[in-house]
């Protein structure tokens, strides 16, 4: 038995499945909020949703820092094309919209688009996921800690195990989040194969992984995380010295994969079953 630190959103559902209602909630929201038509939005965002999606510099921006690539799924896609439309749209000489104007303020409100979007998102998980979780709450000691809003993830949950038992929640661990004064860590690392830094302080996440050592002794020697996208999951854990398992999806990248492959601590699982095989193993 060892412990888990689970990831949900990609990880136990079909996200993009899951992301259609909340794309078309997530664009209602932002021409509610900005005044941008919703032609001009269609327009400019089925451009941009191709070319982001090929471009590994891209992604998910906080603190002016790239957190994920845009390819990792359809939540993080949405909030890079949503900031590259404020931009594109903040270079007309005439500010016809109520669009914010920092870096800030971009972030404020992807942060708030993102909260109001969530809750309309579908309920699609990925097939075997009863099983898979049956079989991890029977063998480990299992915490699903999520960016989302908690009371929202554990109805989805409930929806899964249809109330058979309960699963523990972190909800809003903001794994997205960057702090620079947070020196505990390294800025950034850059793996063989990757062609940006991947930036590791994430104080929110830290604390979380913190609190469940103080609380539950999941410490690194007994724990591992798993989740679907490595820089938001798995990098920060990794650094630390956790065991990690990317599970594999569209989203994940192939140099991210050969990296966890070729590391001592860290695994690629292409099937739930392989999820729990490294977890025997471990």
């Amino acid at each position: 038995m060892v412990n888990v630190v689970l990831d949900f959103d990609g990880t136990l559902t079909d996200a993009d499945k899951e992301a259609v209602p909340y794309k078309e909630i997530h664009k209602q929201e932002f021409c509610r909020r900005t005044g941008v038509p919703v032609e001009r939005v269609n327009t400019i965002s089925a451009v941009l949703e191709t070319t982001l999606k090929l471009d590994s510099l891209e992604g998910w921006v906080d603190n002016g820092k790239v957190v994920a690539p845009a390819c990792a799924d359809p939540y993080v896609l949405t909030s890079t094309v949503y900031r590259k439309i404020i931009d594109h749209l903040n270079k007309g000489l005439v500010k016809r919209y109520n669009l914010p104007q920092t870096e800030e303020e971009r972030s404020k409100l992807l942060e708030e688009l993102f909260r109001a979007s969530y809750p309309h998102a579908a309920v699609v998980f990925r097939k075997g996921a009863r099983r898979f979780l049956d079989d991890l709450m029977d063998e480990h000691n299992v915490v699903v800690v999520t960016n989302s809003d908690e009371q929202k993830v554990r109805e989805k949950i409930g929806k899964l195990t249809k109330g058979d038992y309960e699963v523990p929640v972190v909800g809003d661990a903001r794994k997205y989040k960057i702090d620079d004064s947070f020196g505990f860590v390294p800025e950034s690392v850059r793996p063989d194969g990757f062609q940006r830094p991947v930036f590791l302080r994430r104080r929110n996440y830290f604390n979380v992984l913190t609190k469940l050592y103080k609380e539950r002794s999941f410490g690194t020697t007994n724990t591992f995380v798993i989740g679907d996208i490595y820089e938001l999951d798995l990098a920060l854990p990794e650094h630390l010295g956790y065991g990690v398992i990317l599970v594999n999806t569209p989203g994940a990248s192939e140099h991210e994969k050969k990296h966890l492959e070729s590391s001592r601590k860290g695994f690629v699982a292409h099937s739930f079953g392989e999820v729990l095989d490294i977890l025997k193993s471990g």
